[in-house]
């Protein structure tokens, strides 16, 4: 969910998710629990590359475009910011793709940044 707040020119982004009880003990008898994380839509978070290496055992370069990836570059912005060629650049985020289980770079993204790894974020 995108918000504008009136007079403001940058937008919220709002990511509620409801928590499970088994793994959290708020002391709240009977009631439901959620998360609210807020944050602002122009706020280029990245995800750490030495924890994309450690939770899904990604190589520095794999974690570096992926990471690259994540914060909304294209693989051609990448390609040029990482002086590396597009095919280069696309041989990583292949490997990366098969390490984590995933296709298509939205997949690849939505994993990361709704898994572990955007928590931490």
């Amino acid at each position: 969910m995108q918000y504008i707040p009136q007079g403001h020119d940058k937008g919220l982004s709002i990511l509620v998710s409801p928590l499970s009880r088994h793994n959290v003990d708020f002391n709240m008898s009977g009631n439901k629990s959620a998360m609210v994380m807020i944050s602002s839509v122009n706020d280029s978070a990245r995800p750490a590359q030495e924890l994309l290496v450690a939770i899904y055992r990604l190589t520095e370069s794999e974690a570096k475009i992926t990471s690259l990836l994540c914060a909304g570059l294209t693989l051609a912005e990448i390609s040029e910011q990482l002086r590396l060629t597009l095919n280069t650049v696309k041989t990583h985020l292949k490997a990366a793709f098969q390490k984590t289980g995933t296709r298509r770079q939205a997949e690849l993204v939505n994993l990361i940044n709704s898994g572990p790894m955007g928590i931490v974020n």
